[in-house]
């Protein structure tokens, strides 16, 4: 979360306050910005947020923080959120949440010999859960994909 900018790690309204106005550039209030100043420009302008590994992850927390700032004329225009080899970043409420909010439009590409779609391990004081559509392949790609459904 501090590459993205996390201003207070306990407390969250300090944390990632909807306004920034320290004089230190922060990733996620530049590219909010940018993306904000966009949609105006470009009306029929759609986003793709992506990542790979802890890009994946990144890409997955900002969405979350548009959704926690209430920013929905950067959310309407998300046509797809989708990762790949992304971690687990959330736990149910948070995988929930993001569904929600995403529906069908939050997708995880995942190679299943991959370590980091498994970080952190499933351990029963760790509640990290994987969330949205989860697209795996299992070795060379030959022109075909399984989808499986939401873990929940």
């Amino acid at each position: 979360m501090t590459a993205l900018g996390l201003q207070d790690k306990h407390d969250t309204e300090k944390g990632f306050p909807k306004e920034y106005n320290g004089e230190k550039l922060l990733a996620y209030y530049c590219i909010k910005k940018e993306l904000s100043d966009l949609v105006k420009k470009h009306k029929n302008a759609k986003i793709l947020v992506t990542g790979h590994s802890l890009g994946g992850a990144l890409a997955v927390l900002f969405t979350s923080l548009l959704v926690m700032h209430e920013e929905q004329e950067i959310l309407d225009r998300i046509s797809w959120v989708m990762t790949f080899g992304q971690p687990r970043v959330g736990d149910a409420t948070f995988g929930n949440t993001m569904v929600s909010v995403l529906g069908d439009k939050y997708t995880r590409m995942v190679y299943r010999h991959d370590i980091v779609p498994r970080i952190p391990f499933e351990i029963p004081v760790i509640h990290f859960k994987h969330s949205g559509t989860c697209i795996s392949y299992s070795n060379r790609f030959h022109g075909k994909f399984n989808e499986i459904d939401r873990l929940d």
